[in-house]
């Protein structure tokens, strides 16, 4: 499995997704090109204050723990927090 500490992106079309846990988490679904191959994404915010300000509309830069289990998973960014929100 790879990993990369400190992965940033910037958002600009994303789905957003809900959980009925704990009162409800939002998280952000979107797809990136990694070394020229379509990846689904899952980003996972550290605070839910940030989850808040997920609408799917504004653009989002976040930074991440990203974790890669190989081409045919899907990628996941953890312990995400809220860069900037345009």
């Amino acid at each position: 499995m790879d990993s990369d500490e400190n992965f940033e992106l910037e958002l600009s079309e994303y789905d957003v997704l809900s959980t009925g846990a704990d009162g409800g988490h939002k998280y952000a679904s979107t797809e990136i090109i990694q070394n020229g191959k379509v990846r689904r994404m899952i980003i996972l915010f550290k605070n839910k204050r940030d989850e808040v300000l997920l609408d799917g509309k504004n653009i989002l830069k976040v930074r991440g723990k990203l974790f890669d289990e190989g081409f045919e998973q899907i990628l996941i960014l953890n312990d995400t927090e809220l860069i900037k929100y345009i």
